[in-house]
């Protein structure tokens, strides 16, 4: 059975399952999207960001966008060992790292700031065993635009609530 989950569908998934789920757009793609009201889409990178649907008029929820430097920030203070009470999930593009594929979520194991590599825990383990990755290539990984949201990928810091 494949399971297609989109980005929108994980965060719900945390609700329903006790956990607080941090949602993070990554900015790059950001700036190629147009919304119909031709307002600056960015008005702060830590602001939640919303625009109008072309076809309903309705709202669209972008979310909250987050810089390299906030990803890099996020990346080292979950890894710290004194930081267990959270971790984080990514979305990226397998396209960008050289493998099959395209969209995936994969949780983060690790992060060597010396070599600036992060480790990706890889969930499909009969394709992929975990690997490292240079933490700016998963960045950019995440820039890249989802076809189904028309949206870039991104990250989640998850925390449990109880």
């Amino acid at each position: 059975i494949y399971l297609s989950t989109s980005y929108s569908e994980f965060e719900a998934l945390g609700a329903c399952h006790g956990v607080t789920i941090d949602s993070y757009r990554a900015l790059g793609a950001l700036d190629s999207i147009s919304i119909s009201n031709s307002n600056s889409i960015i008005s702060h990178c830590t602001d939640t960001v919303t625009g109008s649907d072309t076809d309903t008029g309705t709202d669209i929820d972008i979310g909250t966008i987050a810089t390299f430097e906030q990803f890099e920030k996020h990346i080292e203070d979950i890894c710290r060992s004194d930081q267990a009470d959270a971790f984080c999930i990514v979305n990226f593009s397998r396209k960008t790292l050289k493998q099959t594929g395209d969209g995936h979520f994969s949780p983060v194991g690790g992060y060597n700031s010396k070599l600036k590599l992060v480790l990706i825990l890889d969930t499909a383990r009969f394709k992929y065993p975990p690997f490292w990755v240079p933490i700016r290539v998963l960045f950019e990984s995440m820039t890249i635009v989802d076809k189904a949201t028309l949206l870039p990928r991104g990250y989640f810091v998850v925390s449990n609530d109880m």
